[in-house]
């Protein structure tokens, strides 16, 4: 319930294809991937755990704070279901508008948007963690009743199988405050997929700090068991913990899979749309009679056959219309023109989007393809179901 794969930047070194491998060979058929201020893996995992049958369980381990306060704490979310993932994409969208060292979701953030997930207390970082590592068990009592009332049944507390001297504590006085009614679950929060991996991945770490592996006062971790545990091997690593509490704790790993149903439509592409556009392909050809108005002149056609312009426009128009694809060019045209009005060097244009005169007229690109004799159909082709090629002057 608690993975960071390579999208957790220089700190994470679990490569999808080999979580997903690990998970099959321990005889599992769920994992989730929570990578740090980031859901960068969410749609490659999807996609390969869904090849696999296995069912991927979609989070995120969220940096929570205020704004302007140096102190924040990890907390990780998962997806129930479309809602819940909508609702991390809404969070992160939010955290990096309130990037403050880290991206921080604030506790405003959460409340608004906490339908369809599931909060976990997270590791050692956590809010809930910190307080009983500064031995305020009435101020960890008070942070477990807040995410409780957001989350009701659907937030549990992590205890951890690692070495790390404080973590034996933090278990122990969670055990304890699980008493008063808070679900317990057992995560591995894994940084590496098997044990062998610790030496890598602690090169990795070098490489994020800027330090040589022999400077014993840079950021490692102090221990080599932060890798996907068997639940033999996380009873086993527990055993200072109730036989029936890390029973419980397990258990909960798999009624939170239960719970976790994302359904992502893989059959469509789904675009944004324009703000504030009712009706976008009506825009469109307003801005494009406009962009033509305008090119014509700037004396783009001067010896042009007009006819042939105005067929052409009118021709491209009509199939990007049809094929859903309107908002898209006028997303695009939003973006260059703004860069344009702000100094922010561009270029001309390249690759297939040359042959279409649509976009040269919202100055998308600056090669007039009449003139090249460039083909329109290889960027959108009206007898092939695909979007349009990629395309950019933004170098």
């Amino acid at each position: 319930m608690h993975t960071h794969s390579d999208g957790s930047i220089l700190d994470g070194a679990c490569q999808i294809d080999r979580v997903l491998d690990e998970i099959e060979r321990q005889g599992e058929r769920s994992v989730a991937i929570t990578d740090h201020g980031s859901c960068i893996k969410l749609f490659e995992f999807y996609k390969k755990a869904k090849e696999r049958n296995i069912n991927p369980i979609l989070g995120c381990e969220f940096y929570c704070g205020e704004r302007d306060d140096k102190n924040y704490y990890h907390l990780v979310l998962l997806a129930k279901n479309e809602i819940g993932l909508k609702n991390i994409f809404n969070l992160m969208y939010k955290a990096h508008n309130n990037f403050y060292y880290k991206p921080r979701v604030q506790y405003k953030d959460l409340e608004e948007h906490k339908e369809g997930i599931i909060c976990l207390s997270a590791c050692i970082g956590g809010e809930l963690p910190k307080k009983i590592i500064a031995k305020d068990k009435d101020g960890a009592i008070k942070v477990a009743n807040y995410f409780k009332s957001l989350f009701g049944d659907d937030y549990y507390v992590e205890i951890q199988p690692n070495s790390i001297p404080i973590q034996s504590t933090v278990n122990k006085e969670i055990e304890k405050i699980c008493e008063l009614g808070f679900n317990p679950v057992v995560t591995c929060d894994a940084h590496y997929v098997t044990k062998e991996d610790y030496n890598a991945h602690d090169t990795m770490l070098c490489i994020q700090v800027n330090k040589k592996k022999d400077d014993k006062k840079r950021f490692r971790f102090t221990s080599n068991d932060f890798y996907l545990k068997s639940s033999e091997t996380v009873m086993k690593e527990l055993d200072y913990l109730s036989t029936e509490f890390v029973a419980k704790a397990i258990k909960n790993t798999y009624e939170i899979a239960e719970k976790c149903n994302v359904v992502i439509d893989t059959s469509r592409d789904l675009l944004p749309k324009m703000p504030g556009v009712k009706n976008e392909s009506l825009e469109l050809a307003k801005l494009c009679n406009k962009g033509f108005q305008e090119r014509l002149k700037e004396g783009h056609y001067d010896g042009m056959d007009l006819k042939e312009v105005t067929d052409r426009i009118t021709y491209e128009l009509q199939n990007i219309i049809e094929k859903g694809y309107p908002g898209y060019f006028l997303i695009v045209e939003d973006f260059l023109r703004w860069c344009d009005e702000n100094d922010i060097p561009t270029g001309i244009g390249r690759g297939s989007v040359c042959g279409s005169e649509v976009a040269f007229i919202l100055r998308i690109t600056e090669v007039e393809p009449i003139k090249y004799g460039l083909l329109y159909e290889r960027f959108l082709n009206p007898t092939r179901n695909s979007p349009p090629d990629k395309y950019c002057r933004v170098a």
